[in-house]
């Protein structure tokens, strides 16, 4: 009778496994779901008590391996596709369970087991290890969401009404925010795309940037399941927690979009766009408070992200917002600053990392615009511009060089030109002979062809007028002027 029912558990365990791989790649019907969601709990109690009866048995030891290794894969798929924390962490949990088990057993016979069904072939000791060093880690991430969603539940459904923490549910939000950071500073680039899809595929633009708006968050119900990045912010500010770790996840997770951004690949999941996101960020850079070691550390990185961005209002305006935060922090008649000696020093020293990077960005766009909108004048008889694709084009190169022009302005009156360190970056940027030159005949270019764009196009005029006019007196200023704001026609 025993041999009978491994026979018949055999078959059972074969279809739990073509089932399970057929599910890999298209939808089951509710009758398959049903029937592997009934089999795999069978086949693992039947297999752990007839291991208990023949441990010494080699087929045995095969028969169980099989139904632990096939359960193990079944509840993590189910972590990964639940929706709800609790579920989702008990499923890892078991499928960590039904991989020591699988181990216990191999540890006494030197076996490879295969499993040809399935996509891994086969079961080792080596293979094992690999996947539970895997789920343990997205365990971490599903406790945390779990101990995070029992915490808000606990605060909200108090009778009372006070949404004030107390110790001991600061203490469970600095541990989730330890354990998710552990995780997540590694910096390595799958960890970190893990963390960036998350993100995106929750669309979560209501991250807090403060603890005023982190107890918001902790006593509201979300309209939605809340980011990884979500979990991470409000609870370091909710537990009144250093802040400094947030910097180098922000960091990371822009030379990531940035990476993405660069090769047009924004990710299947990314309902939110890899360019709002972008925008996002930086703000949330600029609200952090920056030490000399949290710039020094991730300065270069968010020069090199800078660099590489694309020419869009938006995304300028937010590096300008972190530029303007930094610059702000480094001043020294700023009495709230922290940061003297050798420190200020060096934290002005990385500020102006980002902030040459970002100029000599904006040059090398300003020039590549002139040239464009050059070619634009010249494409077309003068009847051609009448067309509403022609002015429409014109419109788009006059909003991105107007953009362009301000914010050059703006940072030409920081220093006189003929002794700016700006300046000087550019020498030793790839970007042509003379880029200086470049730079003042591409202003000119744009100041004399105000003229001659037409009357039908006075919008491109004035929208260029007042940035290019800025840019040709910050240029030709020889002394350090006041510093002035020019904003972008809207």
């Amino acid at each position: 009778p025993l041999q009978e029912q491994i026979n018949s558990c055999s078959v059972n365990l074969l279809a739990s496994e073509l089932l399970f791989e057929r599910k890999e790649s298209q939808t089951l019907s509710t009758f398959e779901s049903s029937t592997l969601a009934f089999l795999v709990p069978n086949l693992v109690g039947f297999s752990t008590v007839l291991s208990e009866m023949e441990e010494d048995n080699p087929e045995v030891v095969r028969f169980s391996c099989r139904c632990c290794w096939i359960a193990a894969l079944y509840y993590n798929k189910i972590a990964q596709c639940s929706s709800d924390d609790a579920t989702a962490a008990e499923a890892e949990q078991f499928s960590l369970e039904c991989l020591d088990r699988a181990e216990s057993l191999l540890q006494k016979h030197s076996l490879v087991i295969s499993t040809k069904h399935l996509s891994v072939h086969e079961i080792s000791m080596e293979k094992i290890i690999a996947r539970r060093c895997h789920i343990s880690a997205t365990y971490v991430v599903s406790k945390a969401r779990e101990n995070f969603s029992a915490l808000t539940k606990s605060v909200i459904g108090r009778q009372d009404g006070d949404f004030e923490l107390e110790d001991d549910e600061k203490k469970t939000l600095a541990n989730i925010a330890h354990a998710l950071i552990e995780r997540y500073m590694s910096g390595s680039t799958g960890i970190i795309d893990e963390l960036l899809d998350d993100f995106l595929a929750l669309n979560d633009a209501a991250v807090p940037s403060s603890k005023e708006e982190s107890l918001v968050s902790i006593s509201r119900l979300p309209g939605s399941r809340r980011s990884i990045l979500h979990i991470i912010v409000t609870s370091l500010y909710a537990a009144d927690k250093s802040t400094a770790p947030l910097i180098g996840l922000y960091t990371h997770l822009l030379e990531r979009l940035a990476a993405r951004l660069k090769s047009s690949d924004s990710g299947s999941v990314a309902t939110l766009p890899v360019h709002a996101a972008v925008v996002f960020v930086f703000h949330k850079l600029a609200k952090l408070p920056f030490s000399e070691s949290d710039l020094s550390k991730n300065a270069l990185i968010i020069a090199g992200v800078v660099y590489t961005l694309p020419r869009e209002r938006d995304v300028m305006e937010a590096v300008s917002t972190l530029l303007s935060s930094l610059r702000e922090k480094s001043d020294p008649s700023n009495e709230g600053l922290d940061i003297g000696g050798n420190d200020g020093k060096n934290y002005s020293k990385s500020v102006h990392t980002i902030q040459c990077s970002f100029f000599s960005k904006m040059v090398k766009d300003l020039i590549f615009q002139r040239r464009a909108i050059g070619e634009h004048l010249d494409s077309s008889h003068r009847k051609d511009r009448r067309s509403k694709l022609w002015q429409q084009e014109l419109l788009r190169l006059a909003d991105s060089v107007s953009t362009l022009s301000a914010h050059l302005s703006n940072m030409l009156s920081l220093y006189p030109v003929h002794n700016s360190p700006l300046v000087r970056t550019l020498e030793s940027v790839d970007y042509g002979h003379a880029p200086l030159c470049q730079l003042l005949e591409a202003a000119i270019f744009l100041w004399e062809n105000l003229q001659s764009v037409g009357n039908s196009l006075n919008l491109a005029r004035s929208r260029l007028l007042v940035p290019v006019g800025s840019l040709l007196l910050s240029l030709s200023y020889p002394l350090r002027s006041t510093s002035i704001t020019i904003s972008p026609a809207e």
